[in-house]
């Protein structure tokens, strides 16, 4: 299902070559479902976690490098759970990663909910 996504994402003159050296480097990476205001449809950003001893002093959370940007992948809010966990499969499989994506909702881990 996300084969011809990927496939497009490794094509990209940016998105490719980052998101191959984080997944050759077994980065920790995060999905992040997200919808921007006036937009009714939500995006999906392949991201990875830049572990830092100085956490961002605002929020004491690790700041997120976006690799890729997906535009309007998903019209509701109930795509979340089924989505990100296809699509996060999809890329471990692909990319043959050792630890499965942190899945985030607007930027903040979202566990999801069974």
């Amino acid at each position: 299902m996300f084969s011809t996504l990927i496939e497009k994402i490794e094509e990209h003159a940016t998105y490719g070559p980052a998101l191959k050296n984080a997944a050759a480097e077994q980065r920790p990476m995060v999905l992040n479902f997200h919808r921007h205001q006036g937009n009714d449809r939500f995006c999906v950003s392949i991201c990875t976690v830049e572990l830092s001893p100085i956490k961002v002093l605002v929020s004491e959370k690790d700041a997120l490098e976006e690799l890729v940007h997906i535009e309007g992948m998903a019209e509701s809010e109930e795509d979340y759970g089924p989505l990100c966990a296809a699509f996060s499969n999809a890329l471990c499989e692909h990319y043959d990663l050792e630890q499965p994506f942190e899945l985030y909702f607007n930027g903040e881990p979202r566990p999801i909910e069974d």
